[in-house]
């Protein structure tokens, strides 16, 4: 038996180099920049960089202009983003339509202005065969989960950086602008159950299937006034394996907004999962 799923799903985001602007939609004044991290936390707590970017913002376009020179990023990870953007809602694989891949949801919305859309017992999807689409007929099913990934948006402001100094003593400076608190901070983990065997007695093909796939929700704290909009779907299912021992594999896709009284972006983040394996980490 499978549980109920007691977390909701997030789409997280991903300021990637090959979307070098954010508009600027507001009467308001924006903020001089921003600067968006993608990390993951390892066991120990620390933080390691995917993807660092700055942006600053410029009045004659109205928009935020990315500066290059300010970007960190894991070029294995980008590398996987990239391909992943191309990957259309169903792959070929081998023998992927003669074995009759199902899926039993290609997309849901997960949270509306800062609120669960959806029933925690209906926020994933399943990757099984068209001749058995109960997830709890599979069995055997393992749990996994990814590591912890972090999210965040942080304005910049200025500050004065001393360019000079005699004797210790600072006599010019001039406005920097550094990173301020955290506006954005979302922590979340992609899970599901893998390697669940076909069902006795069946019609499906041998093999390890996906009965589960969802996004654990760990934490999400917003400044007043912004909003959160979340949805994920299922791309590029494939089978991986052979006609005789299936191994579903498929790309999550979070879509996923963020809106303030100054600001509004979209952006779509990628992760793979298989039967074998459950999630896969590509960087």
């Amino acid at each position: 038996m499978f549980p109920l799923i007691k977390h909701f799903s997030i789409s997280v985001v991903l300021i990637s180099s090959f979307l070098p602007t954010l508009t600027y939609s507001s009467e308001k004044l924006p903020p001089q920049g921003l600067i968006l991290e993608l990390s993951e936390i390892d066991q120990k707590g620390n933080p390691q960089m995917l993807m660092s970017e700055e942006y600053v913002y410029d009045k004659a376009s109205k928009n935020f202009i990315a500066l290059p020179d300010h970007h960190q990023q894991n070029k294995n990870f980008l590398e996987f983003q990239r391909q992943s953007a191309l990957t259309k809602l169903m792959g070929t694989g081998t023998d992927a339509a003669k074995i009759g891949l199902d899926i039993s949801k290609f997309a849901w919305d997960v949270i509306k202005d800062n609120r669960p859309e959806t029933v925690a017992s209906g926020a994933f999807s399943s990757i099984l065969n068209k001749a058995n689409t109960d997830f709890l007929d599979y069995p055997q099913a393992k749990s996994f989960q990814s590591g912890l990934y972090r999210f965040q948006v942080r304005e910049l402001v200025p500050k004065l950086e001393c360019i000079k100094r005699i004797k210790k003593v600072c006599v010019l400076s001039k406005p920097v602008l550094k990173p301020g608190p955290t506006s954005v901070d979302f922590r979340f983990r992609v899970a599901g159950y893998y390697g669940a065997n076909a069902p006795s007695g069946s019609d499906v093909p041998n093999g390890k299937y996906l009965p589960q796939v969802f996004f654990k929700f760990e934490k999400s704290d917003t400044w007043l006034g912004y909003k959160v909009n979340a949805s994920a779907e299922i791309r590029g299912a494939a089978n991986e394996g052979t006609e005789n021992n299936v191994n579903p594999a498929a790309t999550v896709v979070c879509n996923f907004s963020v809106g303030s009284p100054i600001q509004n972006w979209t952006r779509a983040y990628y992760f793979k999962v298989t039967g074998q394996k459950g999630f896969v980490k590509q960087w």
